[in-house]
């Protein structure tokens, strides 16, 4: 891979853009056109080599025929197939015609055939080509500015802002770093603002607050400019981007204190920067603190109010735990009353046995009902207190923390939920026990019908006049 680095660098650059680069290149010896084959097999994945002649004939590489490429000059073509998340730049002026290009700003993963030392913005990394593509940790999800920014520009505030913010800068400047920067600062520094507008020959910075403040921004003449202060704006830049919650709050903070400063005669972008920046920032971070402050005193009252919900909620359940009790001492009450009383009337008992039996097995079949009803209308409205409060804890927990939400929320509530399950199946027990009771009672009262019928039947049988005996009997 070296030895093909280095008969790039001795070639002549004819162009280069986002999607390949055109070299004019010398074959000096088979060597050359072995690195040049050895090349386009080994990438063939990522490019696809070709030669031209002057007069015309290509020849796609790898070629079989050597001799006829030596000691010619020809153009060398690489198409980049760009199907991955990195971009391979054989030029730092390819690098640089390419910062424009749409194309780039959604990959991971820059490689610039260059001497510098690597840099990264949020977005994407920038690494010397070696000819080898490691496998990157993905990037998190883009913020897009255009939520809370005002674009009126026809595109000059793009959705992969992050793409444009330097996070790691390297301790050496080069002249890679600073093709970069005199792009990438102005794309970054306009997070800072509240409304685009586009204007003939330049672009209208709108920043609101208490008042409004409107300034005038080039990026042809402005950018260069900004690269003397570049980590103020990609520390600013950072900040507000740092967490994803509550970006839109700490931007609007910035905006406003930008917004207070009085600009000066001729004043641009880039000097407005200068001056202000250092005072902006400290005194938006105090803005900030100011406002976490006031918003924790709103969560200690969204805490309080979880509090006063949850112990409501639990209140309910335990309620119908008592109430699931009290059907339970009134249903068996009702039973044994009903078949106390039937008993206490009858003056012969063995007249009602077959009534008896039926009571019984009515008693029983209510007593099933009455668990099966009081039950199932516990466990929908348990339910249903379990829904409302999924729906409702998603608002809270913009306010809390998760973790906080569900030691405050969730362990009272199944505390309450185990405390009915529990009376639940205790009485569940007792009911069973009273309806097997009722059903061997009513079984045995069952049995000693039976048995009355029968001996009524048989005695009927012996004393009928149709019985043979009877008539040989007769004088």
């Amino acid at each position: 891979m070296e030895n093909f680095k280095s008969l790039l660098n001795r070639s002549k650059l004819s162009g280069e853009n986002i999607d390949q680069a055109i070299f004019e290149i010398t074959i000096e010896s088979h060597n050359d056109i072995e690195e040049i084959n050895n090349f386009a097999s080994a990438q063939k994945e990522h490019f696809t080599l070709e030669l031209k002649s002057y007069e015309g004939e290509r020849y796609t590489l790898p070629h079989n025929n050597e001799t006829a490429l030596n000691n010619q000059t020809l153009s060398l073509k690489i198409i980049k197939i760009n199907n991955s998340d990195f971009y391979v730049f054989f030029s730092e002026t390819g690098f640089a015609s390419s910062l424009n290009s749409t194309k780039i700003q959604n990959k991971s993963r820059i490689y610039i055939n260059a001497k510098f030392e690597e840099f990264s913005s949020k977005w994407c990394e920038f690494k010397q080509w070696n000819g080898h593509y490691p496998q990157s940790t993905p990037s998190q999800k883009t913020t897009d500015p255009r939520k809370f920014i005002k674009d009126s520009s026809g595109g000059e505030l793009i959705e992969h802002l992050e793409f444009w913010i330097t996070q790691h800068q390297p301790l050496i400047s080069s002249s890679t770093f600073e093709t970069w920067l005199n792009t990438s600062l102005g794309k970054a520094s306009l997070i800072f603002c509240s409304e685009i507008w586009k204007e003939p020959d330049a672009l209208k910075l709108v920043f609101s607050g208490a008042q409004n403040l409107e300034i005038t921004y080039d990026p042809i003449k402005d950018n260069s400019s900004l690269i003397a202060d570049n980590k103020k704006i990609s520390e600013i830049a950072n900040w507000v981007l740092e967490v994803e919650r509550e970006i839109e709050i700490r931007q609007s903070l910035l905006t406003s204190r930008i917004a207070n400063e009085q600009t000066r005669s001729k004043e641009t972008w880039p000097s407005l920067i200068k001056r202000t920046f250092p005072k902006v920032l400290e005194n938006t971070k105090n803005d900030y603190k100011a406002h976490l402050h006031s918003k924790s005193s709103e969560t200690l009252k969204v805490i309080a109010d979880i509090r006063k919900s949850i112990a409501e909620e639990s209140a309910k359940i335990i309620e119908r735990t008592h109430a699931l009790s009290s059907v339970l001492f009134r249903d068996i009450a009702i039973a044994f009353g009903t078949i106390s009383i039937k008993f206490l009337a009858a003056k012969n008992k063995d007249d009602f046995k077959t009534e008896l039996m039926f009571l019984l097995l009515f008693t029983a079949c209510w007593l099933a009902a009455s668990l099966y009803m009081t039950t199932s209308t516990n466990r929908l409205y348990i339910l249903s207190l379990a829904k409302s409060r999924y729906f409702w804890s998603r608002k809270v927990n913009q306010s809390i923390p998760i973790s906080e939400f569900k030691e405050l929320s969730e362990r009272p509530f199944r505390d309450a939920v185990n405390a009915y399950d529990k009376t639940r199946r205790q009485a569940a027990s007792i009911y069973y026990s009273v309806i097997l009771v009722l059903l061997l009672t009513a079984v045995s009262n069952l049995s000693m019908t039976q048995s009355l019928l029968h001996y009524i039947f048989s005695f009927r049988i012996e004393n009928s006049p149709l019985e043979f005996s009877h008539y040989m009997n007769m004088p």
